[in-house]
């Protein structure tokens, strides 16, 4: 997660970096699904993950149309239960959990 938030991390433009990402999105979601906060009504962190990666795609998609199309594909991979090969096994294990 550390390396979302440095100033010096590089994204890669490609269609499977964008993939990789809404994956690594919807694991946080899952991960904030199984949350119970404590009485102090704490925040989980991984919102704030979740909340960089839209700020990623979102800069990603503006910078053209062929990026726009990379960044739609793979939320649209993501609907469809079909996730990025890193994360796919981790995915299935939230679901199943979660």
């Amino acid at each position: 997660e550390g390396c979302l938030f440095c100033v010096k991390h590089r994204d890669v433009m490609s269609a499977d970096y964008c993939w990789k990402l809404t994956s690594h999105a919807r694991i946080k979601e899952l991960e904030t699904n199984l949350f119970r906060p404590s009485e102090k009504k704490e925040i989980h962190p991984a919102y704030r993950v979740i909340d960089r990666i839209q700020e990623k795609l979102r800069v990603i998609k503006q910078g053209s149309e062929i990026r726009e199309q990379w960044v739609q594909q793979a939320k649209d991979n993501i609907r469809a239960g079909r996730y990025h090969p890193y994360w796919d096994g981790h995915i299935q294990l939230l679901e199943v959990i979660a």
